[in-house]
């Protein structure tokens, strides 16, 4: 038995959930989705994947049960933590380059970098990747 904390337990929680909402028991499907989200902030944080689903699953339930200003919360929420996932953070250059192909003065490696072909287009692609330092 895997318990009720364990992430596949609670990603069956919620699947029943959306049946019981389904089938238009949308109380059911809140009390399940509301338990399940507070398993899943306690376990893997605000912003994991699992909690914004459940999350999501509980704004719907609150929209059916005719909470509006609690559905819109919940779901900017989960807006919020989606959109923070997908956001692309900027990488830092590694120390060892002060430009595309140069090593900075104070390192004493040499580094090969070139641009590759798209597997896909066949296009040079813009990004510059390292194909050995020495």
């Amino acid at each position: 038995m895997l318990g009720e904390d364990h992430r596949s337990s609670l990603l069956t929680a919620t699947n029943l959930a959306t049946d019981l909402r389904a089938m238009g028991d949308y109380r059911a499907a809140y009390e399940l989705d509301e338990a399940a989200l507070h398993r899943c902030r306690g376990l893997f944080g605000d912003d994991s994947r699992v909690t914004l689903a459940v999350a999501g699953g509980l704004s719907d339930d609150l929209r059916e049960l005719g909470e509006h200003a609690r559905a819109r919360e919940v779901a900017h929420d989960v807006h919020a933590g989606c959109s923070a996932r997908i956001t692309p953070k900027p990488s830092p250059q590694p120390a060892s380059l002060n430009r595309v192909g140069q090593p900075s003065a104070s390192d004493s490696r040499s580094t090969f970098l070139r641009t590759l072909p798209d597997a896909v287009s066949g296009k040079v692609s813009t990004k510059t990747h390292v194909v050995g330092v020495l």
